[in-house]
């Protein structure tokens, strides 16, 4: 029996939602090669907001993808494993006012200039989502579409943002604290038919799932 019949061996393009850190799917690489040092993979990597992953899933240019839903959501037509559970905290300058709060309430952001992900960022509508459904307003300064951009710009005190809890997401100049409403959202492994897929999908289907778990990322 050949390799690519085992699922050792073959292409792989796998979609990332540009929600998701960068070094998120470099780190499982890294470690899929480190336990699988026989089999050979070769990777297609897209980076792409939901919808347009979900499409291009759709179409057969993706084999599986890492996007974002709502708890509990259903895709129609795709199967869909919840991976890591998020929520957003309140990223702040060091010295801020409210750095030393155990919370703080997406109220108190009104009073404080907001650094926004532009209109395409894949942030940018579960943020204006949870901002409508608790009437937040608040008074945006400088906007910019890559998370690290925005990380620093904290960091050197522009404004304050939020940003999904995660280890990718520190910096030393930079404090995150808990909100007190509900902000959260869940990443998940999504394909056609994973029990139709290539040996070689399903692999590394249960092996991202498996990486999550392992590595505390489930739930934040």
């Amino acid at each position: 029996m050949s390799e690519m019949a085992l699922g050792e061996s073959g292409k792989l393009s796998i979609g990332v939602a540009k929600i998701v850190a960068h070094k998120f799917i470099t780190d499982v690489i890294k470690d899929y090669r480190q336990v699988n040092t026989e089999y050979r993979v070769d990777f297609n990597l897209k980076r792409a907001v939901t919808g347009k992953l979900l499409d291009m899933l759709q179409s057969g240019e993706l084999d599986l993808a890492i996007v974002t839903t709502r708890p509990g959501e259903k895709i129609a037509g795709f199967d869909l494993v919840p991976m890591m559970h998020r929520k957003l905290e309140l990223l702040l300058p060091a010295g801020h006012e409210l750095a030393k709060q155990k919370s703080v309430s997406l109220k108190q952001i009104e009073q404080y200039l907001y650094l926004a992900f532009g209109e395409e960022h894949a942030l940018a509508g579960i943020i204006a989502d949870v901002f409508a459904k608790n009437d937040i307003h608040p008074q945006i300064s400088s906007v910019t579409d890559d998370m690290r951009t925005l990380v620093d710009l904290v960091a050197i005190g522009e404004g304050v943002a939020l940003l999904p809890k995660s280890k990718y997401h520190e910096s030393a100049g930079a404090i995150a604290v808990p909100v007190t409403e509900d902000t959260s959202y869940t990443i998940s492994l999504v394909s056609r038919n994973l029990a139709q897929e290539p040996k070689v999908a399903q692999k590394m289907a249960s092996f991202i799932v498996d990486f999550c778990q392992t590595r505390g990322l489930t739930w934040s």
